[in-house]
């Protein structure tokens, strides 16, 4: 048959072989081949969706509506071909090789509705073996009987390579593209004769031996061809042995994310041999927020040898989900050695990811930013976009983190569009929470409206409940009976979910708020199950603040090893702002010691430098107070020390006296108590000024210093000046 005839009347059954047609030039063919005896038409249709040129046009959303499509299947992947069709090019060409009833009813319609052109082309009757062949290669030649089948040459070894070199030189089987081969129809009659009983023990056996072969490597390159090995095996088999080899295939088909090849396997064999693996449905309650159920999954599948990279990882995500991240560490490392062993790039660089995230979440950012950045070149590499996709929301959050530390990083904002796929809605939702807490904006309240992710949904109810952007029309009263109210809402959600980190910190937000009996204990005890060592400092630190009690020196020195000092200094205080507020960024990490020699130093404990511009005339009058806090020693005490202040002008400027001037620690309202000075700049332009505090009777420096004046003019007036800058203290 020429390509002429095809085109003009666009459907075309033939018997024969594919070398007896002649394509039209020029033209787009999409190729379905090795159609098995046994396999359904909604299987060999989304083989068609899954080929080469037409797989881009299905959305990730759309295949999920597949996944759970139920009764109305077939008509949905029909439905689904006739729109992907819709948009091929005009002489596009559809070959099914090996095509029977009912399947060339259904690819007719397809024809008629589509416009594309379908060519149904059905094996030829083997042809007559002479004995001489009869009686040698029958191994793999079984297989035959469910159909003509690719076989990679990935997936022989012993006597199955012996048997595909000898189907080969019976010409009764030919190489493709070098990768493997396919066995001809005449193949069969190789076996012609022998007890049928026999035939089917033996290719049961044949395709047992073939789906031993699987692992991650193997199935991510011929997803294809494992599923069509199940769905015969399946069709001759119901042993547990297959059953249990469809299932760690079906598996390995939801690690690689491959939808359209697991719903093929599960429509193929049927769904009772294919029931969800633990694994996968433990990874998809995670995927849900649901940390319960998915550890409850997780515990029930036994450790496996050699071991699982994606067991592995997947519990070390699920523990620091849940802010538990004792033990995190050398499981994740295990997992990374279990990927590489396996040659799974793709399971290599999620396990990396969460290793990534694992150092965030203990506070080193540095470690956490090269591993990061490691795992989205590896998720480029293996052209898993959704993985691309969390690598970088991973960066959004250690920008966050990076940002409230005060080591810079800023966090952008998320598009406005919510991506339609499940899985990159759950990241773009977290980036939008990220970019609400770094911004203090509203921007991520509406992230649990676009996100299946339930434990998102509860971070950003946290955010709300802890009013970081209250409404300035309502009452404060009214704040805070909505702000407790719902914060016990929020500890239901957590506790429902299975988070004990979230459970913690809202179990103490509600004691700050409350003060009820036993608040502080709840929280410290969910603090202590996790090994949330900072968590109980601040828990410590808000008891006795409650109680009205000095803040504890070892939950000060705790928090101060743990955090940095930007994060401690966003904390508010009550005898400044009225109440004790924790800075939301505390609990985004469970943080390591990495400050050993640092000290919290709280504003009621220490003095600080006041200095006062009186004029912006020249010469100019400054005035420098040291000022004790209200906890500071020197508030209280009878008799207060005499101590030294010196100017030294770091740009050309005069200063008097030159001379150290005494002055007293004093109350700000105590102008007489400081020491004056006289400014005198020699140009126009940016002056900086350097104040030297020393005690006066031993001569210790308490203090150092600087400030800058902006002067326009040296003969009159325009003198502007800065807020003093610390240099040391000792």
């Amino acid at each position: 048959m020429d390509g002429e005839e095809l085109v003009r009347r666009r459907f075309v059954v033939l018997e024969g072989e594919l070398s007896d047609v002649r394509l039209p030039a020029g033209a787009t063919v999409i190729r379905v081949e090795d159609i098995g005896v046994s396999e359904p038409p909604e299987v060999t249709l989304l083989r068609l969706l899954g080929a080469e040129g037409l797989r881009g046009r299905v959305g990730e959303e759309e295949m999920e509506q597949l996944v759970g499509s139920g009764a109305e299947f077939t008509e949905r992947v029909v439905e689904l071909c006739e729109r992907v069709l819709r948009g091929a090019p005009e002489d596009t060409v559809l070959l099914f090789d090996g095509a029977r009833r009912p399947l060339i009813d259904v690819v007719r319609a397809l024809a008629e509705r589509t416009g594309v052109a379908v060519l149904a082309v059905i094996a030829p009757a083997p042809r007559l073996l002479g004995p001489v062949q009869a009686d040698r290669p029958r191994t793999l030649a079984v297989l035959v009987a469910t159909g003509p089948l690719f076989l990679p040459f990935g997936l022989f070894h012993g006597s199955l390579m012996s048997s595909a070199l000898e189907l080969l030189d019976a010409d009764l089987a030919y190489v493709v593209d070098d990768d493997g081969i396919r066995l001809r129809g005449a193949a069969a009659e190789v076996v012609r004769g022998r007890p049928s009983e026999g035939v089917r023990a033996q290719t049961i056996a044949v395709l047992t031996e073939l789906l031993r072969t699987l692992g991650p490597g193997s199935v991510d390159r011929y997803p294809w061809t494992y599923v069509q090995l199940a769905g015969r095996l399946h069709a001759l088999s119901r042993s547990n042995e297959t059953k249990t080899l469809i299932r760690s295939l079906a598996e390995e088909l939801e690690r690689g994310r491959r939808t359209l090849e697991l719903t093929a396997l599960r429509r193929y064999a049927g769904s009772p041999p294919v029931a969800v693996p633990r694994l996968s449905l433990a990874m998809e309650k995670r995927e849900r927020g649901q940390l319960r159920a998915a550890e409850a999954q997780l515990s029930a599948i036994p450790e496996r040898r050699p071991a699982d990279g994606w067991l592995l990882h997947t519990r070390a995500a699920v523990a620091c989900d849940k802010g538990d991240l004792r033990g995190v560490g050398p499981l994740l490392r295990r997992a990374i050695e279990a990927h590489q062993v396996a040659g799974d790039l793709r399971g290599e660089a999620w396990a990396m990811l969460h290793y990534g995230r694992w150092r965030l979440l203990s506070g080193d950012f540095d470690e956490g930013e090269k591993v990061i950045d490691a795992a989205r070149v590896a998720f480029q590499d293996a052209a898993d976009f959704a993985g691309v996709t969390w690598a970088e929301t991973e960066q959004q959050r250690l920008a966050l983190l990076l940002a409230v530390s005060g080591l810079g990083g800023s966090v952008t904002r998320p598009r406005e569009q919510p991506p339609s796929s499940m899985r990159s809605r759950r990241a773009h939702a977290w980036h939008a929470l990220f970019h609400s807490v770094a911004h203090g904006s509203h921007q991520g309240l509406w992230a649990r409206y676009i996100t299946p992710d339930l434990l998102c949904v509860a971070w950003v109810n946290h955010c709300r409940a802890l009013r970081l952007w209250p409404s300035s029309t309502r009452r404060a009263s009214d704040l805070v009976d909505g702000s407790i109210s719902e914060l016990s809402k929020n500890l239901t959600e957590f506790t429902r979910l299975g988070c004990p980190h979230g459970e913690a910190w809202t179990s103490l937000e509600l004691a700050v708020r409350t003060s009820l009996p036993n608040s502080f204990a709840n929280a410290r005890t969910r603090f202590a199950d996790i090994g949330d060592e900072a968590g109980l400092a601040w828990t410590t630190l808000a008891q006795a603040l409650a109680n009205n009690e000095d803040p504890p020196p070892e939950a000060l020195r705790e928090l101060a090893r743990r955090y940095s000092p930007a994060l401690l200094a966003a904390t508010e205080w009550p005898w400044e702002h009225g109440r004790f507020r924790i800075p939301f960024a505390a609990r985004l990490m469970i943080p390591e010691p990495r400050y050993e020699h640092a000290e919290l130093r709280l504003p009621t404990t220490e003095s600080h430098v006041r200095l006062t511009l009186h004029d912006d005339t020249v010469p100019t009058r400054l005035t420098l107070q040291v000022i004790p806090g209200p906890r500071h020693p020197w508030s209280t005490a009878p008799t207060l020390p005499w101590l030294s202040a010196r100017a030294t002008p770091l740009t050309p400027a005069d200063v008097e006296p030159e001379h150290a001037v005494t002055v007293r620690p004093g109350p700000a309202d105590d102008t007489d108590a400081g020491a004056e000075f006289r400014f005198t700049p020699r140009r126009p332009g940016r002056h900086r000024v350097r104040f030297t505090v020393e005690h006066q009777l031993t001569g210790t420096v308490l203090q150092e210093v600087e400030t800058e004046f902006d002067v326009t003019d040296t003969t009159a007036a325009g003198l502007t000046g800065t807020t003093p800058t610390a240099l040391r203290r000792p």
